[in-house]
């Protein structure tokens, strides 16, 4: 079987190469006769042996003690279920919080030298807690890695988290998905994983999101106040000109509409405003995020899509059941039924599914119940 590191594979390769090696040339050219000569390539073959392993011993050693603290934060989470939530918390923290963050989908070039990361090259591990985090090896993987390094840990806590049963921390097999492999041959077993979950659930500092914010404003608060600085929502206005200077109400607009609840398609609206920000850099163009002011109706959003050269829909779970997102859907394909020059951008997200006759007619906002038209 392979070795989990690169390096031992490099290893292993080369020792075994060149016991072979050293066999062919000491076969050709020695006397088996002479037990002085049997005596030499033994030795030669116990030195160079020795000798290779010496240096990747060494080598190794050079890279763990050469990689120190790389990053400030390491975000773990739950990919399929937070993979947008942990993209815009690393933009958050990177970009208006000046810190280094790892994240895996970025960073992460051999699985098997994860918690190695964690280990060695991470100050502080941010855990993402939403449903699943919790049953995810790797995620618990990571925190027992913290655990067991003193490596300080701190947690965020999405609105769709909720604390595991006190029986299946006890025993973590009734609460880790274990059918995609087990931990034990990275030397985490289920003793470890039980006292790192009884720390992580009982001594680990928890920040759950302000619920009381649009979903997209957040995650740069969490970020600030993991930072330990003072948020200021200025500095992530939507409405600004990214040009620079002041805003015009003459300026055209390109739009972005998300569930303001859903911290998933919240933090998929702010990663596409901070990417249309370098797209649209030094030109006269406002981007706005739709549905996050409370006097926002459909008279003003309307008059937005008069401006607008774009609208962006994020598609997600609660989009459908939305007045806001729904109507602001209905109003666009009006502009676009009358030729008007906007072009509307849907984007499905992981948590939509395409509604059928049977839902439209049982979940449609009561709003347009009334219209035949739509």
């Amino acid at each position: 079987q392979p070795w989990h590191l690169v390096t031992a594979n490099m290893i292993d390769a080369a020792v075994t190469g060149l016991v072979l090696l050293l066999l062919v040339i000491g076969a050709m050219a020695s006397e088996f006769d002479s037990l002085n000569s049997l005596k030499d390539l033994g030795a030669t073959m116990c030195i160079s042996t020795a000798v290779v392993a010496c240096l990747g011993v060494f080598r190794s050693l050079a890279r763990h003690l050469s990689s120190g603290v790389e990053f400030d934060f390491f975000v773990c989470h739950h990919k399929a279920g937070a993979g947008s939530q942990a993209r815009f918390l690393k933009i958050c923290l990177d970009e208006f919080g000046k810190a280094k963050t790892f994240l895996d989908s970025d960073h992460l070039t051999d699985l098997d030298a994860l918690f190695d990361v964690v280990k060695v090259r991470v100050d502080c591990l941010v855990v993402l807690l939403t449903r699943d985090t919790l049953s995810r090896p790797w995620c618990v993987g990571e925190i027992t890695t913290a655990h067991q390094n003193q490596i300080k840990t701190v947690a965020v806590q999405a609105t769709n988290f909720q604390l595991p049963p006190p029986e299946a921390v006890q025993n973590p097999k009734n609460l880790v998905d274990f059918t995609s492999g087990g931990l034990s041959r990275y030397g985490i077993d289920i003793p470890d994983l039980k006292a790192a979950l009884l720390w992580f659930l009982s001594d680990v500092p928890i920040t759950e999101l302000n619920t009381s914010q649009p979903a997209r404003l957040r995650f740069p608060e969490v970020a600030a106040h993991l930072k330990g600085t003072l948020y200021s929502s200025q500095r992530l206005n939507s409405n600004a000109k990214f040009a620079g200077g002041s805003r015009e109400e003459s300026d055209p607009m390109v739009l972005v509409s998300g569930d303001p609840f859903d911290d998933e398609a919240g933090a998929a609206v702010g990663i596409v405003l901070h990417a249309l920000k370098f797209r649209f850099l030094g030109q006269d163009v406002q981007l706005k995020a739709l549905h996050e002011e409370e006097e926002e109706n459909f008279q003003t959003v309307s008059e937005c899509l008069t401006r607008s050269l774009a609208v962006v829909v994020l598609l997600s779970f609660g989009t459908l059941t939305s007045p806001r997102q729904f109507g602001l859907i209905v109003e666009s394909m009006s502009y676009r039924e009358q030729d008007v020059a906007l072009a509307v951008i849907p984007v499905s997200t992981p948590s939509f599914t395409f509604p059928n006759e049977e839902f439209l007619a049982r979940s449609l906002p009561p709003e347009f119940y009334a219209d035949s038209d739509v």
